[in-house]
């Protein structure tokens, strides 16, 4: 496995350079890929399968480092597999096509933190209107699990608000209706934010998980 941060920023105006990753997370310079490919030719790496996972910031917005590394990947004779954390909101056809043809499984991590406008006011997308954004999204994810890739999709809640968290979660999973559902994969996941008062021990007065009947 090789971690591969393309970008600090998101495409909400957002730096993310906080964030820490197992290779490089940059912009995309010539030093930025060398170190990453270098890393990615480490003595580790000789079976030749590599799982590349790709994050950022939003990693699609530094689409030419990914089609650098993976080419050069490729030349190598890597067999690639890969994994990409992103919002989804920069999916298109030819990024699609692109990692279709390049690896021979690609996973993509996509974040709902809610349905509508609301999500649109919690992105803050700068390209976008926010109520568009969501609509967007969902169809993007939509489009790539029609084209056959594995989905899954993370709902982030706080342990405060679990009941709203579950009313999401069955909204999403009906907005599903008419997929691949081998494809995609819905998952809750509790944010831990101490200074917030939102600790994840709070759930342990709960006799059962709160997703499951």
């Amino acid at each position: 496995l090789v971690g591969v941060g393309t970008v600090s920023a998101a495409n909400n105006g957002v730096d993310c350079s906080s964030e820490k990753g197992e290779a490089v997370q940059n912009e995309s310079t010539d030093e930025c890929e060398n170190e990453a490919i270098e890393r990615s030719l480490d003595e580790k790496y000789k079976d030749k399968k590599l799982l590349v996972s790709w994050f950022g910031g939003e990693p699609l917005m530094n689409f030419d480092i990914i089609k650098y590394i993976t080419e050069r990947l490729t030349e190598e004779g890597y067999d690639l597999e890969g994994y990409i954390t992103t919002n989804g909101s920069l999916i298109t056809k030819e990024i699609e096509e692109y990692f279709s043809s390049h690896y021979r499984q690609m996973s993509y991590q996509i974040t709902l933190d809610a349905i509508g406008e609301k999500y649109g006011i919690i992105k803050q997308f700068v390209d976008i209107p926010v109520s568009k954004a969501f609509d967007r999204t969902f169809n993007n994810i939509k489009f790539l699990i029609e084209k056959g890739n594995k989905v899954l999709v993370r709902v982030n809640f706080l342990v405060s608000e679990i009941k709203k968290a579950t009313e999401l979660y069955s909204k999403i999973v009906h907005m599903f209706d008419g997929c691949d559902l081998k494809k995609v994969n819905i998952y809750m996941a509790p944010l831990s934010l101490p200074k917030q008062g939102e600790n994840l021990c709070n759930c342990e007065n709960y006799e059962k998980h709160p997703f499951l009947d």
